[in-house]
């Protein structure tokens, strides 16, 4: 039997009471029940159940939601009784086995089980109890794009009926408070006519998010004398632990994956209303289970909810589209917002910090990378440590401090925050941090800093892991954005700090300033804003304006010619970075030329338009690239196959460094779009430029110097000087092949 944290705090007063009675309780010597029970009986055990099973099912029972599930299991596959009170007597009316007995303990441990400390500070406990009538009201007052959300969603409900499926997606932009109007509408449609929730996400941070806002929203929920909110995952409760009673389960998608029974007794629940969170997700194996079992299991009653509903590459548009039957429940676009002046109007500015964060990473790197998709702690100390990113950080900062208003800066650890303030408060920056902890030991009080930065008495605030939602600055004007990630979810929490509009007491403009660092062995790290394409979007629109800010660094859509000399800017800064690295290494700074290249055809959210995307290959890939086409173009391909699949059967046994997965996915979306097969565009010149086989040209034909220097001369093209600047470097380079090539023959 799993080993069940178990309190009485779950239990009713009246249970609390009956049992504490029993067992021997007096209140004029020994003060309150519950504290009394858990003296007397901290766990029950088979004892206790022997003694009390009467009145277990007398005041327990007969309101546990899970009677329904235990009679079903106990009585056989009869009929049952329509209500929990019926379940409960039939029970009660069953001779005490001893497998009656292992059941009802077994519910009651469960049902009792709490575990509320926080897995990691900040962060909510795993279970907790909420009463409803003693919980503060919520004093948000809705937008009115909220209240018109709300509408549509009961019309939507009430056009379902009391069980009839429901299936739709409900769009709202970065920074409009998705996560709020929705958990504010369950709160009063559904947890308050005696339904439960399920809510799934694939990621921590939208987890502990859902959770935040239904603890804040609870006083909306009518009609329910306690409500249990539990949160599954890898970093709180495990799925064996949700309990029919639980009103609330946020889970991420990955733990219900792991307890098939768990979920589909969860899913068999026909008062269950289940929400998507990132829906465009949706098209993955797990959600498209979890969503069709919905329906044959349970309600059907499924939201989905995201920013972006046409993120996803267009065969998976087609599955997000079954999957939630064409219907958009609500929707509202950034555009509007921003007209209206909801959001601020964004503008990207683009700062190369000119660092490699991928070198010096360990195997414990790489392996905290892989399970979690984010950067170890190691990682993000190494990293704060980079003074020369540190240094573009604050310069830029100061540089514009005349238009960057009020500034949160997010970054990668505590000492890093600390280090970015000394640095700013040396240029005279009323600058401070905000963490879990301060490096000198003193209390973080981080709520009089906020206090600050809002009052003017800061001009930047420097924030770990604290800011990234839930945290009410309106007129932040500008968001650094100094912490690396590839987590969607993150990103947008840290650009909606800065998205407040002027009609919601923020800023008409607003600063996203991302730093974009090298990221040579994870490509798909280096452009942070990709994970935003809607946020992208407005700012290209702001970039047409007269308005727009001169300085916010512009990106407009590039053509294929603009692609063709994006490759070439490419291989000019892999080449200036294995000089960097390696500069006696002259021979090795040639690997930086690929072989080829293929130009790609991404599919936008502009139906009409075309992103070009060049893909390098080396040498070694070109055997792989060829199969992926083959598959991605014959007529068994299927277009279901995920990336990681298709990947996987053309890239198993490439050498090290294997393709960017980013490269694989937009030949996936080239070809699934309609796009004809794009041809593979040799770099000739290469083979003719190699330094490595000019050195054996030289050797076999014994050319005299001055020989040699005129065939140097006359390889030193484009793709040379790419590699090679100056003349000597690239003579050197052949000189160090040379000697190689004596040294492997006196070896032989």
């Amino acid at each position: 039997m799993r080993r069940y944290r178990f309190s009485w705090i779950p239990f009713a007063d009246a249970t609390v009471l009956a049992l504490a009675c029993a067992e021997g309780f007096d209140p004029r010597t020994d003060g309150d029940a519950r504290s009394f029970l858990t003296r007397v009986a901290p766990r029950p055990d088979d004892a206790f159940i022997q003694r009390h099973r009467a009145l277990l099912s007398e005041h327990w029972l007969s309101h546990y939601a899970g009677a329904r599930d235990l009679a079903r299991a106990l009585l056989g596959s009869g009929p049952l009784p329509r209500t929990i009170a019926g379940c409960a007597q039939r029970l009660a009316e069953r001779r005490g086995t001893r497998k009656l007995r292992d059941a009802l303990l077994t519910a009651m441990l469960r049902f009792g089980d709490m575990e509320r400390t926080p897995a990691a500070p900040g962060d909510i406990a795993p279970f907790d109890i909420l009463t409803p009538a003693s919980c503060p009201a919520d004093t948000r007052s809705p937008y009115d794009y909220q209240r018109e959300a709300w509408s549509a969603l009961s019309a939507h409900l009430d056009e379902a009926g009391a069980a009839g499926p429901l299936r739709g997606i409900l769009s709202m932009p970065t920074a409009s408070g998705k996560s709020y109007t929705t958990a504010r509408w369950l709160a009063r449609e559904v947890l308050s006519r005696g339904g439960r929730v399920l809510w799934v996400a694939h990621r921590h941070e939208l987890l502990v998010q859902a959770a935040r806002e239904f603890h804040r929203c609870v006083g909306c929920v009518e009609g329910v004398e306690r409500l249990r909110v539990r949160v599954v995952s890898g970093k709180h409760c495990g799925a064996s632990a949700i309990d029919p009673a639980d009103h609330v389960v946020v889970a991420s998608i990955a733990s219900l994956a792991a307890s098939p029974d768990a979920r589909d007794t969860l899913l068999a629940d026909p008062r269950l209303f289940v929400v998507i969170d990132e829906a465009h997700h949706a098209p993955a194996r797990t959600y498209r289970k979890l969503i069709e079992d919905c329906t044959r299991l349970g309600s059907g009653r499924v939201l989905g909810l995201t920013a972006t509903p046409t993120r996803t590459a267009p065969r998976e548009r087609l599955v997000l589209s079954r999957l939630f039957e064409d219907r958009v429940l609500y929707q509202v676009g950034m555009r509007r917002l921003v007209e209206r002046g909801t959001l601020a109007r964004p503008l990207l500015v683009h700062v190369a910090t000119g660092q490699d964060l991928s070198e010096g990473v360990t195997e414990e790197d790489l392996s905290h990378l892989k399970q979690f998709g984010e950067l170890s702690e190691e990682w993000r100390a190494r990293i704060a440590q980079l003074s020369e990113r540190n240094r573009v950080i604050v310069d830029h900062y100061v540089d514009g401090r005349g238009k960057y208003g009020k500034t949160l800066v997010f970054a990668t650890s505590v000492d890093h925050a600390a280090l970015l303030v000394d640095d700013l408060r040396a240029h005279g920056v009323r600058a401070d941090y905000v963490a879990h902890q301060r490096l000198d030991g003193s209390s973080p009080d981080n709520g009089a800093r906020v206090a600050a930065l809002r009052a003017g008495e800061l001009d930047v605030l420097v924030n770990v892991q604290i800011l990234t939602e839930g945290v009410d600055i309106p007129d932040v004007q500008t968001v650094f954005l100094a912490r690396p990630t590839q987590s969607e979810t993150l990103f947008r929490q840290m650009i909606g700090r800065a998205l407040r509009g002027v009609s919601a007491g923020g800023t008409e403009t607003a600063y996203l300033v991302a730093f974009e660092d090298q990221w040579l062995r994870f490509p798909d790290w280096e452009h942070p804003f990709a994970l935003v394409p809607d946020v992208v979007a407005i700012a290209d629109d702001a970039d047409a304006t007269p308005e727009a800010d001169a300085d916010a660094t512009r990106r407009p859509r590039r053509t294929r010619d603009d692609a063709e000399l994006h490759l070439w800017e490419l291989m000019r800064a892999a080449a200036a970075e294995l000089r960097r690295r390696a500069p006696e290494e002259h021979c090795a700074v040639f690997e930086a030329i690929p072989a080829g290249y293929y130009l790609l055809e991404t599919p936008t959210e502009d139906a009409d338009a075309e992103a070009p995307h060049a893909v390098l290959l080396q040498a070694h890939h070109e055997p792989g690239w060829h199969a992926l086409w083959d598959h991605l173009y014959s007529p068994q391909a299927d277009p279901d196959d995920c990336v990681e699949l298709i990947y996987g059967r053309a890239f198993a046994l490439c050498d090290q460094p294997h393709p960017s997965p980013f490269d694989v996915s937009c030949a996936i979306d080239h070809a699934r779009t309609g796009r004809p097969r794009p041809v593979y565009v040799s770099l000739a010149e290469r083979r003719r430029s190699d330094p490595a086989r000019i050195a054996e040209e030289i050797r076999q034909r014994d050319l005299t110097e001055q020989a040699r220097i005129e065939l140097i001369k006359e390889r030193y093209g484009d793709l040379a000087r790419i590699a090679y600047p100056e003349l000597p470097d690239y003579a050197a380079a052949i000189d160090e092949a040379l000697r190689r090539l004596r040294y492997a023959a006196l070896a032989a």
